[in-house]
This record gives C-alpha cells, sequence and structure tokens, in this order.
C-alpha cells in the first residue's frame, strides 16, 4: 500500500524510522514496489524533523526543496 501511494503522489510525510541493525539481502525494501527514477528525475523530499531515540533514528520528510533543517 506504501509504494503504491509513493508512486502515485499520493504522501505529503514520509516518516522513515532507522536503526543500527543489518538485515542482509533476504530483507524486505520498505518502497521496492516504487518504479525507479534516475537521479535527475527522482522526486526529492525535504528534511523536516529528526529526532534520535535511543540508537534509532526517526526523520519526517516533505516533498520538494532541499533540507530544511540542522543535523541532530
Amino acid at each position: 500500500v506504501a509504494s503504491a501511494l509513493l508512486a502515485d503522489k499520493l504522501v505529503d510525510r514520509l516518516i522513515i524510522f532507522r536503526a543500527p541493525v543489518l538485515l542482509g539481502a533476504g530483507a524486505l525494501g520498505g518502497v521496492a514496489a516504487v518504479p525507479a527514477a534516475e537521479t535527475g528525475t527522482a522526486r526529492r523530499w525535504r528534511i523536516l524533523a529528526r529526532e534520535q531515540l535511543g540508537d534509532d533514528e526517526m526523520t519526517t520528510y516533505a516533498p520538494g526543496g532541499v533540507e530544511q533543517c540542522s543535523p541532530g
């Protein structure tokens, strides 16, 4: 469902959680069904916020532009 919404440009926020865990080759990609794009034509997202949650990191993105917040 997430990939379909992204592909149809129906998403106005992405909230990505990252953990220092390497899942390996058999892991499922969160947006694997979104069609591939070349760098020059790929949809751009700007960072709205970052939050450290223990060893994990939560980053909130909105469509368009360049990074708008300071890291950390």
